[in-house]
C-alpha cells in the first residue's frame, strides 16, 4: 500500500471516530467535542456547531406555545413558559429554520418533559 493511500485510510477512520462520538453526544442531550461553534442565536441560547460535513444545532428555545398544570408537592403547578431543548445533527448546509421544523415537537416535548421531572409534577394536564 502506498503512503498516499494510507494517509486516505486514517483521515477517512479519523472523520469516522468525530462523527460517531458527537452523534453519540448530541443524542445524549450533551454538546459535541469534535467541532467548532460558529453562531449563536438570541432566542434563549440556541447555537450552531460546525463539523467535517456536518452540522450540530443545540435548540434551546424558550417559548410559550401551551401550559402545563399539575401538582407537585401538595401544591398547584401553572406555567407557561418552557424552554425547548433538542440537539440535532444535520448535513452542513442544513438551515436553522429547516431543522428546528424538523424537531421542533420533540424539543417542545422535551422542555415539557424537564419540567414535569424538575417539579417532580403529578396528575399533569397540558394543553
Amino acid at each position: 500500500m502506498t503512503k498516499k493511500k494510507k494517509i486516505i485510510i486514517v483521515l477517512i477512520c479519523l472523520w469516522i471516530i468525530f462523527f460517531s462520538v458527537d452523534l453519540y453526544l448530541t443524542q445524549n442531550g450533551k454538546y459535541p467535542i469534535f467541532c467548532i461553534k460558529y453562531n449563536g442565536y438570541n432566542d434563549g441560547g440556541t447555537t450552531e456547531h460546525l463539523g467535517f460535513g456536518y452540522k450540530v444545532i443545540c435548540f434551546n428555545k424558550l417559548g410559550s406555545c401551551g401550559r402545563i398544570q399539575g401538582i407537585s408537592n401538595g401544591e398547584m403547578y401553572d406555567t407557561e413558559l418552557y424552554t425547548a431543548s433538542y440537539n440535532y445533527m444535520c448535513p452542513w448546509f442544513t438551515s436553522y429554520e429547516k431543522a428546528w421544523k424538523r424537531v421542533e415537537n420533540k424539543a417542545i416535548k422535551n422542555g415539557f418533559d424537564r419540567i414535569i421531572e424538575k417539579h417532580n409534577l403529578q396528575n399533569v394536564v397540558i394543553y
